[in-house]
């Protein structure tokens, strides 16, 4: 195989293969007026909140920090991801780790035009994300093979 069509062979995986999935969560340590003002204005503004009712999937646990979070990545995902469409003011922020607790409750997550379901939650009840248990790191195989593959063909030049 020539050098040319192995390089597009790698570079094609690469593409498919190291994008991540993305979720919009509200930041910790602000106060519950701020992120419920956050929670209004994304449901009242195109995110589908009825997760976060009561009766729905994400209802549980009943506490400001993960109804916001909720709300923002339901507001986020239904921009498309957009460049400033998770910021609401400095109360949210972009994150690869997968907020969604575990308990049926699911975050979506867009990667490209695919709706990602986690496998594994991050969320703990005391609410922190702290990424610990990240669940959507497929993209970093296809990654360490092309970068790995990119070294071998520069020392063979």
């Amino acid at each position: 195989m020539s050098r040319a069509v192995f390089v597009s062979i790698l570079l094609i995986l690469s593409v498919f293969g190291c994008t991540e999935a993305t979720w919009c969560v509200c930041k910790q340590g602000l106060n519950a007026s701020d992120l419920q003002k956050t929670i209004d204005y994304a449901c009242g503004n195109g995110a589908d909140c009825s997760g976060i009712q009561q009766g729905g999937p994400c209802y549980v646990p009943n506490q400001v920090l993960p109804h916001c979070s909720y709300a923002v990545n339901s507001y986020f995902q239904s921009k498309s991801q957009i460049t400033g469409s998770c910021n609401f003011s400095g109360t949210a922020t972009i994150t690869t780790n997968d907020p969604s607790p575990g308990n049926g409750c699911i975050y979506s997550s867009k990667n490209g035009n695919t709706t990602l379901a986690p496998t594994v939650p991050v969320y703990s009840p005391v609410g922190s994300f702290d990424g610990s248990n990240s669940c959507h790191r497929s993209g970093i195989l296809p990654c360490l093979v092309l970068l790995l593959s990119i070294m071998f063909m520069l020392l063979q030049i």
